[in-house]
């Protein structure tokens, strides 16, 4: 190796060159010994997070050397020798040019990261402590919220896992978005659903369908009718101005008043909790005064499993629409009371969206993580293309933790282990009936879906409109209401 001893992150990509170049095998290419020739954990060198180097001469580079250099000298836990004869040819040979690392393209594919942390998802479950402390140190060293998709899922993950290995005596999760600046938070909330339409598509959706429902309800004056909108949800406002201002084009005019309520998150809650000082309701009222729609906001704290109709402020004179967005898989096991206490509202129409994944059905902790990583690398992916070449990098970065810690942190324990799309027979449950969406508002949802990348896509099946990231589902949203208002 030259003499200018080369940089952590150009010893990080070598890793991943590396890995290619061997075709890595996680389960069988790990099973060395990291750091001596001793079975011994305890006559290991700790690796520090200021210490790449150490980790990239364990990985099987040489100093001596600018090549790479395979652990051919380690040997496997059944003494059998690690031979690479069929992966890599002699040094020699790949000076010649026998032998060559994978294109940029084949390397852009690479998935060493869910590799990685699916072999130390399996030692924690294991609790082979000794295995899980080697892994510890490899994905430290690699993990980084600022560079391509596999150091940052790595560097979500490791933090993921260090919380499920710590256990009982993990600290609890703080949300990225509730220490933020208030202003910086909004101004993130904005442009992460101006680039992505992860979640604006079944805004989009919501909005479009409630505009509708209090539009063609039979009464003889809509506008003489309160419309009060729950919100279960994740948007911090962001979600509604569209609504309202499509409220006051309306022929008729809007209704006499929209009255908004806000279910706070639980604490800790990912993507539910914002900074305390976050005054939203301020900026919707007085962007609801400029279209002239009568609004009153109302931030209801709690658990939502303890709230009454009376703590959401219902009325029997008004017309009710429940948004719970996002929020499913934080509601826990106690999921169908509060479906059911959502039923009992009489909720002219309730919009459900979420994540598009099943974590539960998976059996054992490291399959159900194996099944969030590979969903949060889809997150990942979509935020490299949506967010390429834009300048706002901070604000990538803190919606990214956020959703790393909603999908590979927050265990959900309320699905029974049930297979599929278990919230359609847990709304069929409590009394819910599915609602087909009208041609204008899929409409609507394709329309947002051209003006961003072309590997969005969106398909509708069984009245459930789905969310497609090159390929694979990543939101849903559905239409419900109760049977009793079934026609």
């Amino acid at each position: 190796m030259s003499s200018k001893e080369a940089s952590p992150e150009a010893r990080s990509d070598l890793f991943s060159e590396w890995l290619d170049a061997i075709e890595f095998d996680p389960v069988d290419d790990l099973l060395w010994p990291p750091f001596s020739n001793s079975d011994s954990p305890e006559s290991w060198t700790p690796l520090c997070c200021d210490q790449p180097a150490q980790a990239v001469a364990v990985a099987g580079f040489s100093d001596e050397d600018d090549e790479i250099v395979p652990p051919a000298k380690q040997r496997r836990k059944d003494g059998s020798a690690y031979s690479t004869s069929a992966r890599l040819s002699s040094n020699a040979s790949r000076r010649k040019g026998s032998a060559r690392l994978p294109s940029s393209s084949a390397r852009k594919e690479s998935r060493w990261a869910e590799r990685l942390l699916n072999l130390c998802a399996t030692a924690i479950e294991e609790r082979n402590v000794a295995r899980v402390q080697h892994q510890f140190y490899v994905l430290r060293d690699l993990s980084s919220e600022t560079r391509d998709i596999n150091h940052r899922l790595a560097a979500h993950g490791l933090q993921a896992l260090t919380r499920e290995f710590a256990g009982a005596s993990s600290p609890s999760l703080r949300s990225a978005f509730a220490g933020a600046d208030p202003r910086f938070f909004h101004h993130a909330l904005v442009i992460f659903h101006e680039l992505s339409p992860w979640f604006t598509v079944a805004y989009t959706l919501a909005n479009v369908t409630l505009l509708e429902t209090f539009r063609s309800a039979a009464v003889s004056d809509a506008a003489d009718r309160t419309v009060h909108l729950i919100d279960i949800g994740i948007s911090h406002g962001i979600q509604w101005p569209t609504l309202l201002e499509a409220f006051a084009c309306e022929p008729r005019g809007p209704p006499s008043l929209v009255r908004l309520t806000v279910v706070a998150g639980a604490a800790g809650a990912p993507f539910a909790v914002g900074p305390p000082d976050n005054d939203f309701p301020t900026r919707l009222e007085r962007f609801a005064k400029s279209v002239n729609v009568r609004l009153e906001v109302n931030i209801v704290q709690g658990e939502l499993g303890k709230l009454t109709a009376s703590d959401l402020g219902v009325r029997e004179e008004e017309r009710v629409a429940i948004c719970l967005q996002f929020r499913l898989h934080q509601l826990g096991k106690e999921r169908k009371r509060i479906l059911g206490f959502l039923r009992d509202l009489s909720p002219e129409i309730v919009v459900l969206s979420d994540n598009d994944v099943d974590y539960r059905s998976s059996v054992g902790m490291a399959a159900r993580f194996g099944r969030k990583a590979e969903f949060f690398r889809q997150f990942l992916d979509s935020t490299s293309v949506e967010f390429e070449g834009r300048k706002y990098c901070e604000e990538r970065l803190v919606v990214e933790r956020e959703a790393g810690m909603m999908v590979l942190s927050y265990e959900d324990q309320g699905n029974n282990q049930r297979e599929g799309r278990w919230w359609v027979v847990g709304m069929e449950e409590v009394g819910f009936v599915r609602v087909a969406m009208s041609k204008r508002v899929l409409e609507a949802g394709r329309a947002l879906l051209k003006k961003h990348d072309g590997n969005w896509g969106m398909k509708v099946e069984e009245a459930c409109a789905s969310l497609f990231w090159k390929g694979q589902p990543v939101t849903f949203c559905s239409l419900w209401k109760p049977a009793t208002l079934n026609t």
